[in-house]
């Protein structure tokens, strides 16, 4: 999916940036059961932004695709990314025995997709799969009834005491349907910037209010309030989101380049053999929590995580370049979608021309 402007590469930048901090915090080999100290809040604080961060990006692909057609060469493009890193980490773990291996590695490592080895990669391909006909659904609402459709997923959802159980899927699509609504309905999201930060900045402190009063009332989840279905997640989601669509941002080839690593930094440092060797092994998170010293090295360990991956998967992309891998991948996908593309026209035809 190319984006048309520096904007939404650089919201999806400071996604990846929230996600691999809420890592730093839950993969950290805490030990939690202390009490209630400024370490435990700043540690629990920069957990906040993974789901936010995991909205965005999904609300970002339907604000895209909600007017468009599938690619499939995209979403090959994802898979192979995601199989060259899973095979590559495996294959140095054997040499440099990083950690033990099981089946359940094994099989995760080589066949990620399949075995769900990025929870965020399998759900997406999932998604990808069925926005054809998420489209069609959205094509044929109106204004009201597409706004009511959100509104009763959010009460099913985020509200209803039985609680549904609603997965990842599921929330994807609500996601995906939210971001066509804002492309669609763009002068009900054009708030000033000032306006939109203000509303995101509060949502996002009052997060952090609720897991201090949670934690005072030693509450079982001090976190409850920072899943991706809730209100105060969906609300710093939907105001960042329209600042990032309203304000103007010079395009910028450096943010591009960065904004094209996303992926990749997500694949290796959430990796199911490098998570836990990055967080305990090498940046000892838990030596941390009670350290005059644990905001320098969250700030260090993100950063050296985050451009580290990026600059990887910068020579990943020459790798592939060099050795033709965009070529052979077109080949395969002229034969996938000659197969798909008379489903995929009728579709058009009957439903959305």
């Amino acid at each position: 999916m190319k984006l048309r402007n520096s904007n939404f590469e650089l919201l999806r930048i400071i996604a990846m940036l929230l996600i691999v901090t809420h890592h730093y915090s839950i993969h950290g080999d805490w030990n939690m059961n202390t009490s209630l100290n400024f370490n435990k809040l700043f540690v629990q604080f920069l957990s906040i932004g993974g789901k936010l961060g995991v909205n965005l990006f999904v609300m970002i692909t339907g604000f895209f695709m909600v007017r468009s057609t599938i690619k499939f060469n995209s979403l090959l493009k994802l898979v192979t990314q995601t199989w060259f890193y899973s095979l590559l980490i495996f294959s140095l773990n054997q040499y440099f025995q990083l950690i033990p291996i099981d089946i359940t590695i094994i099989l995760k490592s080589f066949l990620p997709v399949l075995f769900n080895s990025y929870w965020f990669i399998t759900s997406f391909v999932v998604l990808f799969l069925l926005i054809p006909y998420i489209n069609i659904f959205i094509k044929n609402l109106n204004q009201k009834e597409h706004l009511f459709f959100l509104i009763t997923i959010i009460l099913l959802n985020v509200i209803n005491p039985i609680n549904l159980g609603f997965g990842s899927i599921d929330w994807f699509i609500f996601l995906y349907v939210l971001g066509g609504y804002i492309q669609m309905y763009p002068k009900l999201f054009a708030k000033s910037g000032l306006v939109n930060l203000t509303i995101f900045f509060i949502s996002y402190f009052g997060i952090f209010v609720t897991i201090i009063i949670l934690d005072y009332l030693n509450f079982a989840n001090p976190l409850f309030f920072i899943s991706e279905n809730s209100p105060f997640i969906i609300i710093c989601s939907v105001s960042l989101f329209s600042y990032f669509k309203n304000v103007t941002i010079k395009n910028s080839s450096v943010i591009n380049t960065m904004a094209s690593t996303v992926f990749g930094i997500y694949l290796i440092h959430d990796n199911i053999i490098l998570r836990s060797f990055i967080w305990d092994k090498v940046f000892k998170n838990r030596e941390y929590l009670n350290s005059e010293y644990l905001i320098l090295h969250a700030i260090t360990a993100v950063l050296i995580t985050f451009f580290l991956s990026m600059l990887i998967d910068i020579l990943r992309n020459k790798l592939f370049n060099l050795f033709k891998i965009e070529s052979l991948r077109q080949i395969l996908i002229t034969k996938i979608q000659s197969n798909f593309s008379k489903i995929l026209s009728d579709i058009r035809v009957k439903y959305l021309d």
